[in-house]
Formats: C-alpha cells, structure tokens, sequence
C-alpha cells in the first residue's frame, strides 16, 4: 500500500505539471534516436536465409569448378566459399579493383544474366603457373588492361565455371549457362540495371603459393522466377533424396565389383643355389608358425587373419578377424 499516492501528493503532482517544474513525456524521439529505414519489399529481406537452396547449389559448384581448375593450371588448387553479401549493383561496382574482367553470363530460359568478376591478380597469378611460375609473383596492375593471351585464359577459366555452375544448378533449376561477352569497366555492362539487388558470392582460390578471390554475382531479376523452387524445404530434401539415390546406386555397384582375394601361407628366403637343387618332397621353412593365422590380402592390401580349412572337399580359408597392423608388428 505505500506504493499508491494519497490525495496530498496527487494534488502536488498536478500542481508541479501545471506550472512546468516536472518534465513530461513528448511524441518527439530523443534528438540522438538512431532512425531505421525498414522495407518490406526489400528483395534483401527474402533472400538472406529463406533460399537455402542457393547453398546447396555453390556448395557443389565448389566440388566441381575446385576440379576442373586444378585439371587446367595442372596444380593443387582449393577453393572454397569465403563470404555470401546482398547489395545493390550501383554499390558493388564500387567495390572493384581496376583493372578487373567482368564476364556475362547467360542464363537460359529466362533470358538473365550472371556476372563472374576476376580481378587483376587471379589473372596474372594463371598466367604465371601457366608459364611454368608459381603464380606468386608482383605484378603492376595499374594503368595497363589485360593482354590478348590474358583474355584468352579469362575465357577458358570462365567457360569452365559456366560449365560445373550448370551441373551445379541442374539439381535445384535446369538453367543453362554461357559466356556473352566480357568487360573490364563495370560502368559498361548494361544488362544490369544500377539499382538491381546483386546475391554475391565471393570464393577464396588458393593456387600453389597465391590466394585470390572470384566472385559470382546474381541479380535478383534472374532467380526471382525461382523462388518457390529456391526458398522450399521440399526442393533441398529432394537434393538430399537424389544424393542418397546416387549412394544407393554406388554401394550396389561396388558389391558387384570383382577383386583379388590372396592368402598368404607365409615367406621363406631361399637362394637361387638352393631352387636349382629343389626337388619333389623338399621342405622350405616359412617364417609363421603352424598355428598362426594366414593373412588375407585384397587387391594386395592385407585386410583379414584366416586359418585354412576345407569346404565341399576343396581348399578354403575361414576368416578368423580383420587385419591389425600393429598385432602384425607385435607379432614379428
């Protein structure tokens, strides 16, 4: 009960709001509020986190294009997804370093493009590998463009990634993609509008004794159409179906496989002096005991311990356990 005024202090209070002595509250924010722009139909609020989707399909791309790379520079080559950003295109051109090769791709059926950004150091860094260098070399990058053998290996890098990026969609959206043109000021690629929401992915690619970085831009325009397939749960069970389908199919096709099956009775060192002497009921001392086990050998590789034995009147081997090297060692 002492919480509650009585009739003196409530008087007192309306006396101090009358005459201005309390301060009241306003309808006007504090002057040092920080104001936040929400919007709705922002493409941004849609696509962070509700098209998993898109992860799957770069994931896999990463498998593939991480293959070719290495098959074309003919060296160990990692790449991996270093970052995943939203912004409009007027604010990414910003972003890039000049001289930098923009490639567009087109997207069939639905007549959109994709952008593959490889700037100046990616470039030159394959040029070197590919002239027998390690690739880490210093380069000067500005004031000069890329040579007719530098957009040579531009198209070929590029050819390749719109090769695994189709494989790599076909499971979530059958989109064919192909090589326009090329450009290396991004104020001259027209397709794109400057206001148009971009989902960049940028990928880390680690050449022998370099790191650089590619990016994959995507308007929003070009997966818009897709965003059922994209954004549903259903779509990414259905990738993992087809991959457990796929491992399904592996696993029967390996039971099917054929292999060499050795036992090893044993070793003995003999001289070429004593095969030549050999004759029918000699004894070669082998270095196992009687009553140790046999290994079995698949394909040449010791995998289990076996006691010989009889089956149907022919020669078999009972497998006894699975091969242990150190017991192999103790044993010796």
């Amino acid at each position: 009960m002492a919480d509650i005024l009585d009739q003196s202090e409530v008087d007192a209070l309306l006396r101090g709001v009358a005459s201005g002595d309390l301060e009241t509250e306003t309808d006007q924010p504090p002057s040092d509020a920080e104001e936040m722009v929400y919007d709705l139909t922002n493409p941004e609020r849609i696509i962070r986190g509700k098209m998993p989707a898109l992860t799957v399909v770069h994931d896999k791309f990463v498998k593939g294009f991480q293959m070719s790379l290495s098959n074309y520079l003919r060296k160990d080559v990692e790449v991996q997804i270093l970052s995943f950003d939203v912004m409009k295109y007027v604010r990414f051109i910003e972003t890039i370093p000049m001289p930098a090769s923009l490639c567009m791709l087109k997207v069939a059926p639905n007549n959109g493009v994709m952008i593959v950004v490889m700037d100046a150091q990616i470039v030159f860094s394959m040029m070197d590998i590919l002239c027998g260098g390690t690739g880490s070399s210093r380069f000067k990058v500005e004031g000069r463009d890329f040579t007719a053998l530098e957009q040579r290996i531009i198209e070929k890098v590029v050819l390749r990634a719109a090769e695994e990026m189709t494989a790599a969609w076909k499971q979530v959206v059958p989109l064919e993609l192909s090589l326009a043109r090329m450009e290396t000021n991004p104020r001259f690629v027209q397709s794109v509008e400057r206001t148009e929401t971009l989902v960049i992915y940028t990928f880390e690619v680690v050449m022998d004794q370099v790191t650089c970085n590619l990016r994959v831009c995507i308007p929003y325009s070009t997966i818009e159409p897709f965003r059922t397939q994209l954004s549903g749960e259903l779509q990414t069970e259905k990738v993992l179906e087809q991959n457990q389908r796929e491992n399904r199919r592996l696993q029967r096709g390996l039971k099917k496989m054929s292999v060499d099956l050795v036992v090893q009775v044993g070793q003995g060192a003999v001289t070429f002096g004593d095969i030549l002497e050999l004759s029918e009921g000699d004894i070669i001392e082998l270095d196992r005991d009687l009553d140790s086990p046999f290994d079995v050998l698949c394909e040449g590789v010791p995998k289990f311990y076996g006691f010989p034995g009889q089956h149907r009147s022919k020669m078999a081997v009972r497998i006894q356990s699975d091969y242990d090297s150190d017991q192999e060692k103790d044993h010796d």
